[in-house]
């Protein structure tokens, strides 16, 4: 297995929210500000990883940043 983590100094993500981030763009509500990015990538990526035996996750705290891991099967895994 290959690990791969990327890390960002950025805000973080509450800790209710780590795996909501991975579940693709949301409708907005009516008056809701339009958040920073749709959240297609993150959801694309586990979709991508997944499909190839491999996953991602996140580790985070709001204010602290994120760290990102990707995890890759090696030669031969299922």
């Amino acid at each position: 297995m290959t690990l791969i983590k990327v890390t960002d100094l950025g805000v973080g993500v509450e800790e209710g929210r780590l795996e909501e981030i991975f579940q693709g763009p949301q409708p907005a509500h009516a008056g809701a500000a339009m958040p920073t990015g749709g959240g297609l990538g993150l959801y694309l990526a586990r979709g991508v990883l997944g499909a190839h035996g491999g996953s991602i996750s996140i580790d985070s705290k709001a204010g602290e940043g994120a760290t990102f891991i990707l995890r890759l099967p090696g030669k031969g895994a299922a």
